[in-house]
């Protein structure tokens, strides 16, 4: 529904991000560990996360504020998972 919502949504008034990423299977344990454990712990104002596991990989979103989203798949991006 992330994804829906922001396709639907033509009347933001700030600048918004939604971003899917794609996790393989080997690393969907750490990866929700990681956003669960950053999102909660972390200054993020407006950030939405959802997970999505399929056999083989997962896929998590996030939405939210531009630099929110942003910051926070960077941090995924650099912490080695």
């Amino acid at each position: 529904m992330l994804i829906f919502d922001f396709l639907a949504d033509t009347h933001n008034q700030e600048r918004e991000a939604c971003l899917v990423l794609s996790i393989p299977k080997e690393d969907k344990t750490a990866a929700m560990t990681f956003f669960c454990k950053e999102i909660s712990e972390g200054d993020y104002q407006d950030i939405r996360f959802s997970y999505d596991g399929f056999e083989h990989s997962g896929r998590i979103i996030l939405k939210g504020s531009f630099s929110d989203v942003l910051r926070l798949s960077n941090a995924f991006a650099h912490c080695g998972k």
